[in-house]
């Protein structure tokens, strides 16, 4: 899970990632998230890239997910945990 401006996750494998046993849709591999309008981050992220990546044998919703948050939100609300090899 990230957010904030100048993320980087590039070269990585990711696999067997989530519980085969029990799928959940809302679970995704990496989650990326924007916080608006927080005395912290008042502008919108930027500088973000995904790349060169292998993703295989997951069970999760998506690959990548990549949310705006709320307005005046602090934390997701989901914190999503990946595995990388």
């Amino acid at each position: 899970m990230g957010f904030g401006s100048n993320l980087f996750i590039l070269g990585d494998e990711f696999t067997n990632c989530g519980n085969p046993a029990s799928f959940d849709s809302l679970y995704h591999v990496i989650y990326l998230y924007g916080r608006r309008s927080v005395a912290t981050t008042p502008f919108v992220e930027s500088d973000r890239e995904v790349g060169w990546s292998y993703f295989h044998g997951n069970t999760a919703g998506r690959a990548i997910n990549i949310y705006n948050g709320e307005v005046g939100a602090t934390t997701p609300s989901r914190t999503i945990a990946s595995t990388t090899t």
